[in-house]
């Protein structure tokens, strides 16, 4: 029988000779797994923003005390193509903007602006968004669109809310339409992305405060005027 060569001697499984190949592959696919691990935790954490504001009840404006005698739907709200996405969208210079994948919207920004300002008319006017809610014969009911038609985020600086509004009364023979414009430019004296978000919770907040004071001067009979759009604390009105 022919010797066993020394360079076989040590490397014999059931009398058969083993390559170290199988075992170096093992350890660059273990390398290569740590290495993706590795990577992942040192990757930069994604923030999430919402434009639904804190309910601050003694802070909110109400139009008048007391429950209207009209409920309001609201449809969705369309908004520019260029924000419609779940990164925020940063502006940081003219015709350039910065798309930030770590800090992304909790829902889809279409929903978001539908939700706060939702939230924001219900408070102001003292009544019920019925979208979803079967329809109420013994109230009148009123439809309110918004188009929102800039949505801008100044890194630092500023934020823009350009929106295009209407609402007629639901049921109304003469089915009477009003349509207003409002466009608000926030302030932001802190740094950070959050502090951009809360200039928009503003913006929301002065705008809806807009629309329940021209529904709550309307009797759906008659064409309503569009109330002015005020400069409040710190707030200054785009023309």
């Amino acid at each position: 029988m022919n010797a066993i060569p020394a360079a076989f001697k040590g490397r014999m499984t059931s009398g058969r000779p083993t390559s170290a190949l199988p075992r170096i592959a093992v350890y660059v696919c273990v390398a290569a797994t740590l290495a993706t691990f590795v990577g992942c935790a040192a990757s930069s954490p994604v923030h999430y923003y919402t434009l639904m504001a804190d309910s601050h009840p003694a802070a909110d404006g109400v139009v008048s005390a007391g429950r209207r005698e009209f409920d309001f739907t609201l449809m969705p709200i369309k908004i520019p193509a260029q924000v419609d996405q779940a990164a925020l969208v940063l502006r940081i210079g003219s015709g350039q903007v910065a798309v930030l994948d770590n800090e992304q919207w909790a829902a889809p920004l279409g929903d978001e602006l539908r939700s706060a300002f939702s939230d924001a008319l219900a408070r102001r006017l003292g009544t019920t968004d019925v979208t979803s809610l079967p329809a109420n014969a013994r109230r009148p009911v009123v439809q309110i669109t918004i188009d929102v038609q800039r949505f801008d985020l100044y890194n630092g600086n500023s934020t823009t809310l350009d929106v295009v509004w209407s609402a007629r009364s639901l049921g109304s023979q003469a089915m009477h339409v009003a349509t207003c414009k409002a466009s608000l430019t926030e302030r932001v004296a802190a740094q950070g992305y959050a502090s951009l978000i809360e200039g928009q919770q503003r913006a929301i907040g002065v705008i809806a405060m807009q629309i329940a004071s021209a529904l709550t001067t309307w009797n759906g009979s008659d064409s309503p005027s569009c109330p002015a759009l005020q400069e409040t604390m710190g707030r200054s009105g785009a023309p």
